[in-house]
C-alpha cells in the first residue's frame, strides 16, 4: 500500500501526534483510541516473583527505562510471604491462606473475576506452560502457588475454566493474540513460568524477556486502538509489610508518562483501582479501605475525528524509522512547528528522530 503525502500548512503552526507505535518498519491502518470517561477500559497485569524494588530498579536495564518513560509506585508494598497469599489477596482481597501448595477449588468467597463478570466485562487469564487449557483441569507449573483463579471454587465451571489459558513461553503468542484479537478481554492476566518471572532465573533474564513481550504488548491492536494500561508487579520482596517495596509500574496511552509516586500502596489497591475505574463494589475491607492507584492515569480523551490529525491517522500511512532497526517508537503530544511545508512520510520520520527509544 502506497502511503498518502501529507502536507502540513505553510504557516506557523502545532502539529500534535498523540501514541503512535512505531515498530521498524509498520504500514496499514491506525484508528485513534476510543474517547472514554474511564481511565482505562483494558487492563493487562503481569506479575513477577520475589525481588523487591531496589533490587530491581537500577540493575533491570529494561524495567528502568519503562517505568523512567512511564510510572512507578515507589512505595507499592507486598502484604506477606510466601507467594500464594500476595496472589489471592489481588484477586479476592485477602490473604486466606498462610502458605503455598493448597490447590484447588477450596475458597468460597467473592473474587474479581464476578465484579468482572457481574460489570457484563470480560476476562482472560494466561499461564506459561500451563497444561488442560481452558479446562478445570488447568495446570500451571506451579499451581495456584502463582496463579490465584484456581483457587476459588466458583471459577471451577466450564465456562469460567474457558477462561484459563496456556501461552507458551517461548513467545506468548497465545497472550499475544489475544491483545490483536477484534475483542480483547477488559482484564487479561499472564503468570510468567518460573524463569521468565524470576523465581528461578536471574533478574537479567527476567528483565529480557519483559523486554521482548512489552513492546509487542505496547504495539497490540488493544493498546494501539484502545483505552489501556499494563500493570507489572512483584508479588512479594524481601521485607516485611507494610515495607515490602516492590515494582509497581504502569505504562501504556492511558498512563502519565515520567511519573512517580511516594504515596502507600498494597496489594489491595491494585483491586480498589479496577473497582474505583470500573465501578466494581468492595470485596472485602480490605480493598474496599485501600487507596485506588489511580493519580497514574491521565484520563485524556483521544483527538477529535473531525480533525486533520484523526482523518490522517486513519488514513493509510507507511513509516520508516531512521536507519531501519526494530524498537518501539512513542509520540506523544510533541510539538513540531514548521514555517516550512512539510511533505509525505519525511514530516513523521523526522518527529520519530527525536522520541527515546524504549
Amino acid at each position: 500500500m502506497t502511503a498518502k503525502k501529507i502536507h502540513l500548512s505553510t504557516r506557523p503552526s502545532t502539529l500534535l501526534v498523540t501514541a503512535i507505535l512505531l515498530i521498524g518498519a509498520v504500514s496499514g491502518f491506525l484508528t485513534p483510541a476510543v474517547a472514554s470517561n474511564r481511565a482505562f477500559d483494558n487492563l493487562v497485569v503481569i506479575v513477577m516473583e520475589n525481588h523487591g524494588l531496589g533490587e530491581i530498579e537500577g540493575t533491570a536495564i529494561f524495567m528502568t527505562s519503562l517505568a523512567q518513560n512511564y510510572s512507578l509506585a515507589t512505595h507499592y508494598s507486598a502484604l506477606t510471604h510466601p507467594s500464594e497469599p500476595n496472589y489471592l489477596a489481588l484477586l479476592g482481597g485477602n490473604t486466606f491462606l498462610s502458605g503455598d501448595g493448597n490447590c484447588c477449588w477450596q475458597i468460597s468467597a467473592p473474587n474479581i473475576v464476578d465484579s468482572i463478570e457481574g460489570a457484563k466485562m470480560s476476562w482472560k487469564a494466561f499461564a506459561e506452560d500451563a497444561s488442560g487449557s481452558g479446562t478445570c483441569s488447568f495446570n500451571p507449573p506451579r499451581a495456584a502457588d502463582h496463579f490465584g483463579f484456581l483457587e476459588f471454587s466458583d471459577i471451577n465451571t466450564p465456562s469460567r475454566c474457558g477462561k484459563l489459558v496456556a501461552t507458551t513461553s517461548s513467545d506468548d503468542s497465545e497472550f499475544v493474540a489475544e491483545l490483536n484479537s477484534p475483542d480483547p478481554a477488559n482484564f487479561i492476566w499472564l503468570t510468567p513460568n518460573d524463569c521468565n518471572n524470576m523465581h528461578d532465573c536471574s533478574i537479567a533474564t527476567g528483565d529480557a524477556y519483559l523486554a521482548a513481550l512489552v513492546p509487542r504488548i505496547l504495539a497490540s491492536t488493544t493498546f494501539v486502538t484502545r483505552n489501556a494500561a499494563l500493570f507489572i508487579l512483584f508479588d512479594e520482596g524481601r521485607s516485611s509489610y507494610p515495607n515490602d517495596y516492590v515494582y509497581a509500574s504502569w505504562s501504556g496511552p492511558a498512563v502519565r508518562r515520567h511519573y512517580q509516586s511516594q504515596n502507600q500502596y498494597t496489594h489491595y489497591s491494585f483491586l480498589k483501582t479496577l473497582e474505583t475505574i470500573w465501578g466494581l463494589s468492595s470485596l472485602t475491607a480490605n480493598d474496599g479501605n485501600a487507596s485506588p492507584i489511580t493519580e497514574f492515569f491521565t484520563n485524556t480523551p483521544g483527538p477529535s475525528s473531525n480533525t486533520p490529525l484523526a482523518a490522517f491517522l486513519a488514513s493509510p500511512w507507511t513509516i520508516l524509522a531512521i536507519g531501519g532497526g526494530i524498537g518501539v517508537f512513542v509520540l506523544a503530544m510533541l510539538k513540531y512547528k514548521s514555517r516550512r511545508a512539510a511533505k509525505g512520510p519525511r514530516a513523521l520520520v523526522s518527529l520519530a528522530n527525536h522520541i527515546p527509544r524504549l
